[in-house]
Formats: C-alpha cells, structure tokens, sequence
C-alpha cells in the first residue's frame, strides 16, 4: 500500500471485502477500467473497516491490500466484529449499532459545521473525511440495494450501506454510482432513504436491466440524474477471446463444478429441497454417465462459508456416487476459479458471478438464484435465462430439464451467450462516467472537439 498522497485527485468508496471472489472481481474490473482510462498515481479506496480495526485488512482485503499503488482507507467510524454466533454476534451488532448512531453526529457536523467537522472528529478517523473534501471526483462501486422483509432492520441496513454518500451529500460532494443492483421491494423508510441518496448521484449506472427500471421508477421521471445499464464489472477482467464452447454432455466421463450457497431466506423447507435436487440429480449424472464433480468455493466470506452444506449435499449422495465427488479446500484465485470452470463441461452454480466466470469461458450452466432480486437479471441479460431456477422450486426434476434442454440446444443457446458477450465486451468502459474524462485529460491536452451538427 502506498503512503497517504497530499491531494488525490479521486476517492472511491463502497468496497465491499474480498472474501467473495465476485466482489474481488469487481474491484479489480473497475481499477482496470481507471488505468486504461488514464488514471496515475495513488488511488484512495475507502472499505467498511474502522481505523480500530485495521488489522482485518490483510484478511479482508488479502488482493488490494497489496497493490501497490492502493491506499486502503478506513470507515470515519469504528467498526466490530459480528461473524461470531450466540452472544459475541450480538454483542458485535448492538457495537456496530451504537457506531452509526454516532455517525448521525457526523453527518450533522458536516452539514452544518463543515470547516470544523475534521478538527472535531476523531484524528485516527478523520483520513476520509480529508479525502472526501479534497477529491475532484468521487466513485462509489454500486452497493446492491436490496429490500429486507422487516422494515425497521431494512432502514438500518440501507443506512449503513448508504453511509458513505450521504457522508459526501453532506458535506456538498456528489457521487457517481458505478454498476450497482438496485431492488423494488423497499419498505416506505428505506425507499426514501434510497430515492434520496441516489437522485443526488452525478450519474447511475446499474448492471442489469432489471435494475434500470427499478432505479427510474425510484428515482422518476423529473430532473434526476441520467441512469444508464451497462456491463457488470468482471467483465473488465475477463478475456472474450478466451470462449470456447466444447462441452458434450451427452458423452461419459463429464466434468461437473458445483458452486453451493448455504441460504435459509425461503426456510428450512426450502434449504432441504436444495440439498436433496443437487445431491439427486449429481448422484444421476455419476451413476449414469460417470460424471466426475467438484465442489468449487466461489465464496471464502466466514458468515457465506458453503462447508456445511457441502458436507450435507455429500452426505445425501449414495455412497458408491460419492467417491466421485471431490472438494477443493481453501481460496482460489480469479484465475484458477475461471481455469477450473473452464475445464468443466457444466457448472451448477448457485453462486451468480460462478457463472459469469463459467459463461465468460463457454462452459453452459444450470443457475440456482439463491435470494430473489435483480442481480440475477444479470445472466438473462447474458442469455442464458432458461437455465435458471430458483432455490425456492428446485427440483431434480427442474434440473433434468435443463440438462436436457442443454444437451439438445447446448451449441445455440452458447451461441446466443456468446454474442451477448461480446456486446457486454464493447460497453464495458462505459462503467465509468463520461465526465471523468477531463480529469483524467493532462492538463495541456486539447480537449475533445466537439462535431457540428450537419
């Protein structure tokens, strides 16, 4: 990481922790996307870790934390840890909790008091808040706003989501929402929090079509800043040259990745449903074609971990089937999950950004969404929307179908993908705002001349 630079030119904001590969992606799509657009220098990233807890970031961050050209800044409020279980997790909510209380104290000083507002804060939290007032350009990489089913939990979510750009809002800065996932289904707190926070962007890009209509119809028709789709951000870093369609599935000896979420959003009715369609149908493919299967960790994220699940959906596989299932202990790296993805003849993923990386390589999946919202309008956008079902309706049945509908339309439906692809390929840079071009535009550069209209 670099040392703090006098006056950064640019800050962003809402990096989420890399323990989930697809937010790691994401992170690194965007840094590709500022480099190529000519971005120098040392690059502020402001993350959801206290200044008291900046032990974590090695652990958080183990990627970004050693870029050198990064400096990783912490929240402007401490921070607890709460991926502990029994009394620790609520100890560590109810820290957390009492935090963003105070940042409603923050919040006014900026407001009302901004000149004293870093003076009177805490010096070992005030590093953002410098970087806040001095940046010519803020980005935050777009947080999914999703809805809870309890609408006080929601609004106390949202505004800890929300924090950091209503930070900036207050002291008179806006930002740029870059490639979010924006939700329908807000209670009337939170969606007035989100409608408030987004109308004071400078710009919205959001990543799925879904998405898009939920953000107009959030925001309206009147003067709101401009909303536009555009590609999710991985696929900065995934190579289109790299597709290559060769899956036969109706042959013996497939490869089958499996990538698991451990979800009890639909109940516990739901969850075992899962467990018994993925252990049936795997258990079909081993028996009948002598498919060989991994269990793939997208997702190394403590609370997200897919070990127990992994050991139930085992457990349930007949155990002459079960010699032909193995699991990859440990982290992957972007690279080697894509690589091992790309070795496979399908992937049941049930993690969204496994399939992207699967998509991007030309292996076909069979989707299990593991929550409803927009983000998964991502792999319709790609093509591949009759391959997905539900976690809350999967089926053996449901799975056949799909295998089936892939070993009779596997080669069109890739195809269709493909072309989607390479569309998303071409629109990729248009993540970052138009605007920013004159930033990143030396200083005795002619700018851009604009053509008469004919």
């Amino acid at each position: 990481m670099t040392t703090p630079s006098s006056r950064p030119r640019l800050l962003i904001v809402g990096f989420s922790p890399e323990t989930n590969i697809g937010d790691r992606a994401r992170h690194d799509g965007l840094l590709k996307l500022l480099r190529r657009r000519g971005f120098s220098g040392s690059l502020p990233i402001n993350t959801r870790i206290g200044a008291n807890q900046m032990a974590r970031v090695p652990l958080d961050y183990p990627v970004l934390s050693r870029v050198a050209d990064v400096e990783i800044v912490p929240s402007p409020l401490p921070t607890f840890d709460n991926d502990g279980t029994g009394f620790r997790r609520i100890a560590g909510e109810a820290a957390n909790a009492a935090s963003m209380v105070a940042g409603l104290v923050l919040l006014a000083l900026a407001r009302f008091v901004p000149g004293a507002s870093v003076a009177l804060w805490p010096r070992r939290y005030r590093r953002v808040l410098d970087l806040i007032r001095e940046a010519e350009f803020i980005l935050w990489r777009g947080t999914n706003l999703r809805g809870r089913r309890n609408a006080l939990i929601e609004f106390y979510r949202m505004y800890a989501r929300l924090f950091l750009p209503l930070l900036c809002a207050a002291y008179g800065r806006r930002v740029a929402y870059v490639s979010g996932s924006v939700w329908s289904d807000f209670a009337f707190p939170a969606r007035w929090l989100v409608r408030r926070v987004l109308r004071g962007c400078s710009h919205i890009s959001v990543r799925e079509s879904e998405s898009l209509w939920n953000a107009r119809d959030l925001i309206g028709d009147d003067d709101g800043p401009r909303i536009e789709q555009v590609p999710d951000l991985s696929l900065a870093i995934l190579d289109g040259s790299e597709f290559a369609y060769t899956s036969d599935l109706r042959s013996n000896g497939i490869e089958i990745a499996v990538t698991l979420m451990d979800w009890s959003g639909f109940g516990r009715e739901a969850r075992r449903r899962y467990i018994e369609a993925v252990a049936r149908f795997l258990e079909e493919r081993i028996e009948s074609q002598g498919a060989r299967v991994t269990i793939v960790p997208q997702v190394i994220k403590k609370w997200e971990s897919a070990s127990r699940i992994a050991e139930e959906v085992l457990a349930t596989i007949a155990p002459t089937a079960r010699e032909s299932v193995r699991t990859i202990d440990g982290a992957l790296s972007i690279d080697e999950l894509v690589s091992r993805y790309r070795g496979s003849d399908l992937l049941l993923a049930t993690r969204m950004h496994s399939a992207i990386f699967a998509l991007s390589a030309g292996t076909p999946v069979i989707a299990i969404p593991y929550d409803v919202g927009a983000k998964w309008q991502i792999l319709g956008d790609l093509g591949a929307g009759e391959l997905v079902i539900g976690y809350d309706r999967v089926t053996v049945d449901e799975l056949r179908a799909r295998f089936a509908l892939l070993v009779d339309r596997g080669e069109s439906l890739m195809e269709g993908v493909r072309a989607k692809l390479q569309e998303q390929y071409a629109r990729v840079d248009r993540n970052l705002p138009a605007e920013m071009d004159d930033l990143f535009r030396p200083a005795d550069a002619t700018p851009p001349r604009t053509p008469s209209p004919s």
